[in-house]
């Protein structure tokens, strides 16, 4: 004979039994929707307090205000310093850029070589030339490439 596995064992109790289970179902669970006075005071409170909760959440003080003022201006302020730091830095840069160059140049000058002055001030005053310019492929001044 074939076997039956425990589908087929269940499924006839479970058909046979599911009429019962409807039952209990609908007796345990309430035969009607509540009142509807009832069911409008419920709505009304939950309405309200959610109106209150929303005018909270829209209403500031004036002293969370003027903190969330305070707040940008600290803010602010942080940037600008930061700004004016970064300013300092690139002062500082520059200035050990000309300080170097001056010593190599009181070097060379002790060594008795001449200096070509227009070129140490042209490094500051022209800007960097752009990669295309920077000799290649490019004719002199006395025509050859």
């Amino acid at each position: 004979a074939k076997r039956i596995g425990w589908w087929g064992r269940a499924l006839p109790i479970l058909m046979l039994s599911f009429p019962a289970i409807l039952i209990v179902t609908m007796v345990i669970s309430p035969a009607s929707p509540p009142p509807v006075a009832l069911r409008s005071r419920r709505q009304d409170a939950a309405s309200t307090f959610l109106q209150a909760l929303l005018k909270r959440v829209d209403a500031t003080t004036p002293v969370e205000e003027e903190n969330r003022k305070l707040g940008r201006d600290y803010e602010r302020g942080k940037q600008e310093i930061e700004n004016i730091r970064k300013k300092i830095e690139k002062q500082r840069r520059i200035l050990n850029t000309e300080r170097r160059l001056a010593s190599r140049a009181e070097e060379r000058l002790k060594d008795g070589e001449t200096i070509n002055l227009a070129k140490i001030t042209n490094f500051y005053t022209s800007p960097p030339k752009p990669w295309w310019q920077h000799g290649v492929g490019i004719e002199e001044e006395n025509g050859d490439p």
